[in-house]
Order: C-alpha cells, then sequence, then structure tokens
C-alpha cells in the first residue's frame, strides 16, 4: 500500500483557520514558550556541568579567543573538538549582554524543532491536530528538563527533530513528499556534523544515514546528487572544525570518541533498562525531574502539597504509556496505520532499540536517558502513533487535553518552586558582572586540564 493512503482514519484537510482561532493558537505557543523559559531560568547553573557549559560562552565573550574545543568529557579528560558549544552560548551574549540571551535562544530553536516534528507528525499522519501534538510534545517532562535551561544534551533536540523529519521522509515507505529529498539529505547532513560538536551521542545517527540511502537504493529511487546534499549540509558545521583541526591536528577530532571506546559487559545485560528509558521519553516521567532520590522527591513534593495529587495522577499514568505504546505498536488492529508504514514503524523502533544497546556495549559511556537523549524523536513519533490511534472520540480528546492541562499546572507548580529554592536572581547578578567586567573568572572557573 503506499505511503499516501497509511492512515486508516485520516483527518480532513485542514481549512483556513478563522482569525479568533489563529490568535487563540498563537496565544498558545506564546504561552508554552513563556512556560518553556521560566521552567529553564529554575534550571539554569544548578549543577557544575551546566555553569561549565555556560562558561564556554562566557570565556568566548570576555577573552574574544575562539573556542576550539567545547564540551568536557570529564572521566577521560578530554574536551569535543569544535566551537560550535562555546559559538551558541557566546554569539548571544555579544548580540543582548544579558545573562538570559544563551537561555532565550536555546529555547527559540527547541521551542522551533518541537513545532516543526509536532506539525509533521500531524500533517504526515493526520491522527491528532497540530496544536494538540505541538502542546504535548513541548510540555513532555524530558524536553521541559532537557531543552530549557543551557546544558549541552539540551541542544540536541532542535537538531534531532530535523534529522527526523529528513529520515522519515526519505524512506520510501514513510514518505508523503512533504519535503524534498535534496532538502531532506542537507538537513540531514547538517544536524549530524553540529551535533559531533555538541555530544559524544552523535554516532547515534550514522545508521539512519545509512538506513535511508540503502532503502532509497533498493526502491530504485536514489539520485547521487540528492547524496551530495548531505555533504553540502554537513559542510558549514565541519568548516568550523577547520581552525581546531589545523591548530592541534586532525587527530584532535576524533580522539574523544577513540578513547571512549572500550566492551563494556555492564551495558551488555542493560536491554530492558534501556527499553524502559527509551519509552519514558515520550511518557510523564515526572519523579526523577523532582530529585535524584526518594527522600528528595518526597520532600520537594511536601513542600508544594497540592502537587500531590496531579504527581500521583500523571506519574501513574508516565508508568501506564509505555505498556499503551508498546501494546499499540505491535497489535496492528490497533495501530492506525498500514501496509508498510506499519512494519517500517515498527522495525524503526525495535532498530532504535537494539542500535542503543549494542552502541552502549561497545562504549565506557553509561546506558543512562540523557546519552541516547537524541533519539528522542523516535519515541516521539511511538508516543504520537499509539496515543493518536487511541484518541479517536471526541470524548478521548476532551480526556487528552485535560490531562495536556493538568501537565501545564504541574510544571508551573515545579518551575514556581524551581524558582523559590534556587532563585535565577542569585545566579543573574554574578553572571552580569561577569559580562559587564569581561571576566569570566567572576562567574566561576573552567575545569583544570581542559584546552579550552
Amino acid at each position: 500500500m503506499r505511503a499516501a493512503n497509511a492512515s486508516r482514519t485520516p483527518m480532513p484537510a485542514p481549512r483556513d483557520a478563522p482569525p479568533a482561532r489563529m490568535i487563540a493558537l498563537a496565544c498558545l505557543l506564546v504561552a508554552l514558550f513563556a512556560l518553556r523559559v521560566s521552567y529553564g531560568l529554575g534550571l539554569e547553573l544548578q549543577t557544575v556541568d551546566e555553569v561549565q557549559i555556560y562558561l564556554l560562552g562566557l570565556k568566548f565573550f570576555t577573552t574574544a579567543r575562539w573556542p576550539f574545543f567545547g564540551p568536557d568529557v570529564v572521566h577521560t579528560d578530554d574536551q569535543i573538538a569544535g566551537p560550535l558549544q562555546g559559538l551558541l552560548v557566546g554569539v548571544p551574549l555579544f548580540v543582548a549582554r544579558q545573562p538570559e540571551a544563551p537561555l532565550v535562544l536555546l529555547n527559540l530553536l527547541s521551542f522551533a524543532g518541537l513545532v516543526l516534528f509536532g506539525s509533521y507528525l500531524s500533517r504526515r499522519f493526520r491522527l491528532l491536530p497540530a496544536w494538540i501534538t505541538c502542546a504535548w510534545l513541548l510540555t513532555c517532562p524530558w524536553t521541559l528538563n532537557y531543552s530549557t535551561h543551557v546544558y549541552n544534551p539540551s541542544y540536541l533536540l532542535p537538531l534531532s527533530c530535523l534529522f527526523f523529519v529528513g529520515f522519515l521522509e526519505l524512506m520510501p515507505s514513510l514518505t508523503q513528499a512533504l519535503v524534498s529529498p535534496r532538502m531532506s539529505f542537507f538537513v540531514m547532513g547538517s544536524s549530524v556534523a553540529a551535533a559531533s560538536q555538541i555530544h559524544l551521542s552523535w554516532p547515534l545517527l550514522l545508521p539512519f544515514v545509512g538506513a535511508a540511502v540503502v532503502a532509497r537504493v533498493r526502491a530504485g529511487i536514489l539520485a547521487v546528487s540528492d547524496i551530495g546534499w548531505l555533504f553540502v549540509g554537513a559542510a558549514l558545521p565541519i568548516a568550523l572544525l577547520v581552525p581546531t583541526a589545523v591548530t592541534y591536528g586532525v587527530r584532535s577530532l576524533v580522539a574523544p570518541l577513540g578513547r571512549n571506546f572500550r566492551v563494556n559487559g555492564e551495558n551488555a545485560g542493560a536491554i530492558l533498562d534501556i527499553i524502559a528509558r527509551f519509552f519514558s521519553f515520550a511518557s510523564f516521567e515526572l519523579l526523577r525531574f523532582l530529585g535524584p532520590h526518594r527522600s528528595e522527591q518526597a520532600q520537594f513534593l511536601l513542600q508544594s502539597p497540592w502537587l500531590i495529587p496531579l504527581a500521583a495522577a500523571l506519574g501513574l499514568l508516565g508508568v501506564v504509556q509505555p505498556f499503551l505504546m508498546l501494546a499499540v505498536l505491535f497489535r496492528p488492529a490497533l495501530l492506525k496505520l498500514e501496509g508498510d508504514p506499519c512494519r517500517s514503524v515498527r522495525w524503526l523502533v525495535v532498530g532504535t532499540v537494539g542500535l542503543i544497546w549494542l552502541v552502549f556495549v561497545f562504549t565506557s559511556r553509561p546506558a543512562i536517558s540523557r546519552n541516547y537523549y537524541i533519539l528522542c524523536p523516535v519515541a516521539l513519533l511511538t508516543g504520537y502513533l499509539a496515543f493518536g490511534s487511541l484518541i479517536t472520540t471526541p470524548g478521548a480528546r476532551r480526556w487528552a487535553m485535560g490531562v495536556l492541562a493538568a501537565g501545564v499546572v504541574f510544571h508551573v507548580g515545579v518551575a514556581i518552586q524551581h524558582l523559590e529554592a534556587n532563585p535565577w536572581a542569585s545566579w543573574r547578578s554574578t553572571a552580569l558582572l561577569a559580562i559587564q567586567q569581561r571576566d569570566y573568572h567572576v562567574l566561576g572557573e573552567r575545569r583544570p586540564h581542559m584546552r579550552y
């Protein structure tokens, strides 16, 4: 069956929305953006790693020295090669000279990436309206806690959203020709090359590039000129690496990957944990973000008792959601896809989980969620298809809207408590002084033995 006929009950083509509806949609998006920025401010600069990422850009701003290297790889005393992370934090400081500038840019990028991905899913599969899909993606616990404050994994989300839109459009069994093959290859190339300067998890994207190329070759629709756009897209991020390669040698570009390569028997038995953590990306996984230990989570909730019922209800839903996704994914009668798209999505999820497991068997990195957060959009795709297949009646849709509203209320309460417990104003005054005095040492010191 052709991909264009993949959905059993396609939604009617959207009509021109009346002005009132457009205004309401704009107000919703502005409110969600404000929530994400406020949430991020409550998390900003709360750990040593986050301060170090901020210092990369602050050092670039205060010293005007080119950031040859980016995020630290602490356990091997390495740094990821390339200036992109320092530029993403430092350039906004040149523009606005306000401590919040890097956080605002990050939120603009992650907001745009999620809205693009949500709009694409709704247009491609037509199971849920775009506004519900985007509201869900923008208020997922994982996308709120890892893409709203300055921390290098946070910058992976907009890149991976772009990447997987391109990937889905290149797969013959999934495409609806919403994006041209050239543009799809372009965004995949640029996303991989940019992610290589942000986090060591970027090689997880490479098998998807290979799968897209092989699938198009087998379908007889691969044009050599299209593949050229993969390298055109990668050219600009790769060009940023040239100063590092010239100054420190080409080996410096791949040294951190080499030093993290080894057989890891502990990760070999982590397959069940990987499955659970992967599906949690698209679930209401709440408690882990309230504190690392049960006692801290309980203390957090006791400080705002009105959050407890919401945490209990949404947390229970978060436990159930992975099982719902698995049930819908492997029960064709439930999944609102037919033929090739159904099989392709199922194999995509199985292959993604298997890839995560295989890669972490051969790396010293622990198989924790943030180390494969770059694959979050695959889990979000799975969640969209599963929940969209179940939310098929007006009553179910009202329940879904109620759940989203409850999630927003809960996260507003969490953001308020974060800001009360760790006032941004205290960090802001120190960061502002560092900006005004052009001295990054005012905020903190870079780790010893790091090259930048």
